[in-house]
């Protein structure tokens, strides 16, 4: 759905999509360093355990996010901007 969204905008819609898609980036990236660091954390000071892996489920809808991002790329891409 994401990408025929993108097909139908303009070069310069995109271009600004793509701006304001690198700052959505760079938070989801942070936050995913968070989560693995609080689960090292966890894991350390009272062993693997539930809530070693509870911050990694979180994890992956972040991830799933960034795919939506890879669409905006290749739509950036075939239009060659």
């Amino acid at each position: 759905m994401e990408h025929n969204k993108y097909s139908q905008m303009t070069d310069q819609e995109l271009l600004d999509e793509k701006k304001k898609s690198w700052n959505l980036i760079v938070t989801r990236l942070v936050l995913i360093g968070l989560l693995i660091v609080v689960a090292i954390i966890i894991s350390l000071k009272k062993g693997i355990g539930f809530f070693t892996f509870s911050p990694l489920f979180f994890v992956l809808p972040l991830l799933r996010n960034l795919k939506i991002e890879d669409n905006l790329k290749n739509e950036i891409l075939t239009r060659n901007l």
